[in-house]
């Protein structure tokens, strides 16, 4: 029993010689742990010089954020804010003092600088007056197609109607294709003026038109300016 003990507590030389060296790396990680503790010390960092920076940055923002609200406060009531892009629009866009342009003389390049006309619209105004023969009225362009209130205020201010200018067409020489083409008269109306020709023979003057019953009064107001017997 005494020798069962003993050989379980003695060791054979290659236990001991694992033993020796097993001890011998412990105390070479313990060593070492102390040595890197001691040269990575690191000294305490002052942090308060970093500190009074932070607190000075902070009251000037706050001081800056005060500034701005108390202008806000004592903007006017009218003021409007406008971004860059609005502004840039406003000087792109802002008209310029325009010539007065006589419509029955005028071009559709004239037109180009008229406010809310392209040349979609210049167009169609020049070809609505050709085939009136002329405007006699600042109304009468609310008759070309696509033209409302909106657009047609402001280019009062900037045109003007010589009357003198339109072509009128000779109601006496003019063919049924001719009379046809104007945008007051319908086929009916040109019928008409063509019976009353063939069984009354030319017209004389104006009133005599007039007088023949062969337009409405309505009608008859916008005609007037398109008829001569020359």
């Amino acid at each position: 029993m005494i020798k069962q003990i003993k050989n379980f507590l003695t060791f054979s030389r290659k236990e001991q010689r694992g033993v020796i060296v097993l001890s011998a790396i412990l105390i070479m990680l313990i060593i070492t742990k102390y040595s890197l503790s001691f040269f990575n010390h690191w000294p305490d960092v002052d942090f308060t010089e970093f500190e009074k920076e932070i607190e000075v940055f902070y009251q000037v923002r706050n001081n800056w954020i005060d500034s701005l609200q108390q202008v806000e406060k004592e903007k006017p009531v009218h003021y409007e804010k406008k971004s860059i892009n609005s502004l840039q629009r406003e000087r792109v866009y802002k008209p310029k003092k325009q010539r007065c342009i006589e419509l029955n003389a005028a071009d559709s390049a004239d037109l180009l600088p008229l406010k809310g006309i392209g040349p979609v619209f210049a167009s169609r105004i020049i070809k609505y007056r050709n085939l009136l023969g002329g405007y006699y009225s600042y109304d009468q362009l609310l008759e070309v197609y696509g033209m409302d209130s909106d657009r047609f205020m402001p280019l009062i201010s900037f045109i003007s109607i010589d009357t003198n200018l339109i072509q009128r067409k000779n109601i006496n020489k003019s063919t049924f294709k001719e009379l046809l083409r104007h945008p007051y008269l319908d086929y009916d109306n040109v019928k008409a003026i063509m019976k009353y020709k063939g069984q009354s023979g030319e017209f004389n003057s104006m009133e005599e038109i007039k007088d023949s019953d062969l337009f409405a009064d309505s009608l008859w107001l916008k005609l007037r300016c398109y008829f001569t017997m020359d």
